[in-house]
Protein backbone atom coordinates (compact mmCIF):
# COMPACT_ATOMS: atom_id res chain seq x y z
CA UNK A 1 0.00 0.00 0.00
CA UNK A 2 2.66 2.78 0.64
CA UNK A 3 4.48 1.25 -2.54
CA UNK A 4 1.12 2.29 -4.44
CA UNK A 5 0.83 5.67 -2.16
CA UNK A 6 4.49 6.35 -3.16
CA UNK A 7 3.98 5.95 -6.94
CA UNK A 8 0.98 7.90 -7.32
CA UNK A 9 2.50 11.02 -5.35
CA UNK A 10 5.43 10.54 -7.50
CA UNK A 11 3.54 10.88 -10.75
CA UNK A 12 1.86 13.39 -9.20
CA UNK A 13 4.87 15.70 -8.73
CA UNK A 14 6.33 15.14 -11.86
CA UNK A 15 2.85 16.08 -14.06
CA UNK A 16 2.74 19.03 -11.75
CA UNK A 17 6.12 20.06 -12.83
CA UNK A 18 5.77 19.09 -16.52
CA UNK A 19 2.48 21.13 -17.34
CA UNK A 20 3.29 24.05 -16.30
CA UNK A 21 4.24 26.83 -18.70
CA UNK A 22 6.75 29.83 -18.13
CA UNK A 23 4.77 33.07 -19.65
CA UNK A 24 7.03 35.81 -20.28
CA UNK A 25 4.67 37.92 -21.73
CA UNK A 26 6.52 41.93 -21.82
CA UNK A 27 4.31 44.73 -22.42
CA UNK A 28 5.75 47.40 -24.60
CA UNK A 29 4.25 50.58 -23.33
CA UNK A 30 6.47 53.01 -25.21
CA UNK A 31 8.79 55.14 -23.05
CA UNK A 32 10.59 53.73 -20.19
CA UNK A 33 9.81 55.77 -16.77
CA UNK A 34 12.78 57.68 -15.70
CA UNK A 35 14.04 56.72 -12.29
CA UNK A 36 16.84 59.41 -10.92
CA UNK A 37 16.37 62.11 -7.69
CA UNK A 38 18.34 64.95 -9.62
CA UNK A 39 16.81 64.42 -12.81
CA UNK A 40 13.52 64.96 -10.98
CA UNK A 41 14.84 67.88 -8.90
CA UNK A 42 16.31 69.76 -12.41
CA UNK A 43 13.72 68.47 -14.51
CA UNK A 44 11.34 71.42 -16.12
CA UNK A 45 7.90 72.20 -13.88
CA UNK A 46 5.41 74.08 -16.65
CA UNK A 47 2.49 73.98 -15.85
CA UNK A 48 -0.11 71.90 -17.49
CA UNK A 49 -2.93 69.75 -16.95
CA UNK A 50 -3.83 66.17 -16.16
CA UNK A 51 -6.96 65.76 -17.97
CA UNK A 52 -7.28 61.72 -17.92
CA UNK A 53 -5.31 59.06 -16.55
CA UNK A 54 -5.89 54.86 -17.63
CA UNK A 55 -4.36 52.14 -16.78
CA UNK A 56 -4.43 49.95 -19.48
CA UNK A 57 -2.80 46.52 -18.61
CA UNK A 58 0.73 46.96 -17.38
CA UNK A 59 0.57 50.07 -19.42
CA UNK A 60 -0.40 54.11 -17.48
CA UNK A 61 -1.67 56.11 -20.34
CA UNK A 62 -1.85 60.00 -19.38
CA UNK A 63 -3.81 62.54 -21.14
CA UNK A 64 -2.57 66.30 -20.37
CA UNK A 65 -2.58 69.77 -21.74
CA UNK A 66 -1.35 72.86 -21.32
CA UNK A 67 -2.34 76.42 -22.76
CA UNK A 68 -0.21 78.85 -24.94
CA UNK A 69 1.85 76.63 -27.06
CA UNK A 70 1.10 73.73 -29.71
CA UNK A 71 3.13 71.19 -28.01
CA UNK A 72 4.82 70.43 -31.19
CA UNK A 73 8.60 70.84 -29.84
CA UNK A 74 7.71 68.97 -26.52
CA UNK A 75 10.12 66.38 -24.97
CA UNK A 76 8.35 64.07 -23.06
CA UNK A 77 9.81 62.14 -19.96
CA UNK A 78 7.93 60.53 -17.29
CA UNK A 79 10.26 61.04 -14.08
CA UNK A 80 10.03 59.40 -10.61
CA UNK A 81 12.21 60.76 -7.99
CA UNK A 82 12.95 57.68 -6.54
CA UNK A 83 11.45 57.76 -3.55
CA UNK A 84 9.70 54.30 -2.74
CA UNK A 85 7.16 53.71 0.14
CA UNK A 86 7.12 49.81 0.75
CA UNK A 87 4.82 47.66 2.31
CA UNK A 88 3.71 44.38 3.85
Amino acid sequence: MKTLSLVVGTILVCLSFTSCEKEDHLTNCGDQIVISADEYITAPNDQLTINNLELNGDCLTINFSSSGCSGDTWKLELIDASIILESN
